[in-house]
C-alpha cells in the first residue's frame, strides 16, 4: 500500500495544500461537534418509528388532492359544453350560409336569361 504525502494528493486533486488541509479539517469539525452535541443531550440512539404526527399531514393532503380531482372534473365537464356550444354554432353558422347561397342561386334563375346585363362592346 502506498502512502501519500499532502503535497502529492493536493496535486492529484489539483487543489492547493491550504485548501486541501481546510478540507480534511472540516469533518473532523463536524464529527467533534456531533459528539458534543449527543453528550450533552438526553436522547437516545434509538430509532422513532412513530407515524402518527404525519398521518394528520397524510390525510390533509389526501383531501386536498380529492379536491383538485373534483376540480378538474367540473372544468372538464364545462370545456366539453364549451366546445359542444362552439361546434353548434359553427354548424349553425355554415347552415344559413348554406341556405343564403341558395337563395341567391334561386334569386339569379328567376332572372332568367334575358335579364342578364348586356356586356358593351368595344367600339
Amino acid at each position: 500500500m502506498k502512502v501519500y504525502s499532502p503535497s502529492d494528493v493536493a496535486s492529484l486533486l489539483k487543489l492547493k495544500t491550504a485548501t486541501l488541509r481546510k478540507y480534511s479539517i472540516m469533518p473532523e469539525e463536524s464529527i467533534n461537534n456531533v459528539i458534543n452535541l449527543t453528550s450533552h443531550s438526553n436522547e437516545t440512539n434509538e430509532i422513532n418509528n412513530d407515524v402518527t404526527p404525519y398521518k394528520n399531514d397524510i390525510q390533509e393532503l389526501k383531501v386536498l388532492v380529492h379536491n383538485q380531482n373534483e376540480l378538474i372534473k367540473g372544468l372538464a365537464g364545462r370545456l366539453d359544453k364549451q366546445q359542444e356550444y362552439i361546434n353548434n354554432s359553427i354548424k349553425e353558422r355554415d347552415n344559413e350560409s348554406l341556405e343564403a347561397q341558395k337563395q341567391i342561386a334561386i334569386k339569379e334563375e328567376k332572372r332568367g336569361f334575358f335579364a342578364l346585363k348586356p356586356t358593351p362592346r368595344p367600339n
